[in-house]
């Protein structure tokens, strides 16, 4: 890749990246020869294939055929079409092909992703079977002679009882049963409590038909990261998967004997939009746009380098291996530096510089790759963009409490307002005339015999 600035260098001066430093140990360990280079890109940024009709190559490999270059350097695959066209060098790297998603940590989901478990028509039925067995209970307790308010009109118990299943309280019992809590009191009567009874029998299937649906919204987003081999990719639905359009990793799937790779092709041919792109860059960008909602297939140092590199740190390359293959360096047929190129790689990795080079590139150099055990965890944990709903809906509740609160407060400070004004009147007529006392004597005058008190006398 070009330098930041790369205006201010000449020469090979102008990239950098694991190829450039891996030619030069090549230059400085090759023997018998003076291992002079000069680096330009390939005009169509192309690998190189054969074209089917012209029979022509493109990309690096075309460049060697047509012998404009000597070596093509770079994350060139070694398979035998290409075998048969140019010689390649000792691999330099074992890699495969893996899958580059959109780091589940990055996905937006619908915040009320709990919703889903069941369908809006059973949240309506649900609602409405609530509301009708809050009105029964209620109803129930207001004419059946064995409930609470019966009860209290016999003053059999205490008076606060009357209010027990009132639709305001019959609707809390409902509620409170419905997530497991106890509420004061229960139904008295025979027929309150087989509606208690067949309501809690409904409420247990209810919820646990919900909690057993409800890990698989929740999780969406993480289950493509689990995938280790064709298999796991061909089993799910939810998410596109595409490849470079007519590149290395196209003809692979195309020409593979392998019946899950030959499916894995039909299903990007008959998709429709086509899931291929043009280059790494572009699909790299798709899986970024996507949301989650597309894969990209390409070979395992081209994404992990895309992945540990690319700011921001939203890309995760998943485990496993959906097919093995090695990269080497292509030279002309019958070229003499073929051998000479692949003692240096030999060498290099014996002296285990090549294993120095690739931890430099893909761990020590990353800017993504350095997680905290936290972060690698949330690729399969509950985060807090995954429950982002439940918080919001926590949220919800508070205001709610605190509007109603505040009507609260203003209702019954009028009321109380109110009564202390009509407090007075009440007092004065619950007292009725006053009796006269007798000024100067030092005692109060008794009324004659036979006067009552509430009577004036002179």
């Amino acid at each position: 890749m070009y330098r930041d600035k790369v205006d201010r260098y000449r020469g090979n001066a102008r990239f950098r990246g694991y190829i450039m430093d891996l030619l030069e140990e090549i230059a400085r360990v090759v023997k018998g020869i003076n291992f002079e280079y000069e680096v330009e890109l390939v005009a169509d940024g192309k690998y190189g294939r054969r074209d089917e009709y012209s029979n022509e190559w493109d990309g690096l490999i075309g460049e060697l055929v047509r012998r404009k270059a000597d070596i093509a350097a770079g994350p060139v695959s070694i398979t035998s079409e290409r075998d048969a066209a140019v010689d390649f060098s000792y691999p330099f790297m074992h890699s495969g092909l893996q899958i580059l998603i959109k780091h589940p940590n990055h996905v937006l989901d619908d915040p009320f992703a709990f919703m889903y478990p069941f369908g809006i028509e059973v949240w309506f039925l649900n609602a409405i079977c609530f509301l009708m067995v809050s009105a029964l209970l209620w109803v129930i307790n207001s004419f059946n002679p064995y409930e609470w308010k019966a009860s209290v009109e016999r003053h059999e118990t205490f008076g606060e009882n009357i209010d027990n299943f009132s639709f305001k309280n019959s609707l809390w019992f409902s509620a409170s049963t419905l997530v497991f809590q106890s509420y004061d009191a229960s139904p008295r009567s025979t027929a309150g409590r087989v509606i208690a009874g067949f309501w809690w029998v409904f409420v247990v299937i209810m919820v646990f038909l919900y909690l057993t649906n409800l890990t698989f919204w929740l999780t969406a987003s993480k289950r493509l990261a689990t995938i280790r081999s064709a298999e796991d990719l061909l089993d799910q639905y939810e998410i596109k998967y595409g490849v470079v359009d007519e590149g290395s990793v196209y003809y692979f799937l195309k020409n593979s004997s392998n019946p899950d790779f030959q499916q894995m092709y039909s299903t990007v041919e008959n998709t429709i939009p086509k899931p291929t792109v043009a280059n790494v860059s572009e699909g790299v960008k798709k899986v970024r746009e996507s949301n989650g909602d597309f894969a990209f297939i390409d070979e395992t140092g081209i994404l992990r380098y895309q992945a540990d590199q690319a700011e921001p740190c939203d890309l995760y390359v998943t485990g496993g291996f959906i097919s093995r293959n090695s990269y080497g360096l292509a030279v002309q047929k019958d070229s003499p530096l073929r051998d000479q190129l692949s003692f240096a790689i030999e060498t290099l990795r014996d002296t285990r510089s090549l294993e120095h080079l690739e931890r430099q590139w893909w761990q020590w150099d990353s800017k993504c790759g350095n997680l905290t055990t936290w972060e690698k965890q949330g690729i399969y944990s509950l985060t807090s963009v995954d429950l982002m709903g439940v918080y919001i809906l926590l949220i919800i509740g508070c205001i709610a409490a605190g509007v109603v609160f505040l009507i609260e407060c203003i209702c019954t400070g009028k009321d109380i307002d109110q009564s202390r004004e009509r407090a007075p009147a009440r007092r004065d007529a619950s007292r009725g005339p006053t009796s006269t006392t007798a000024v100067g004597g030092g005692n109060p005058i008794q009324p004659p015999p036979g006067q009552t008190n509430h009577q004036q006398w002179i």
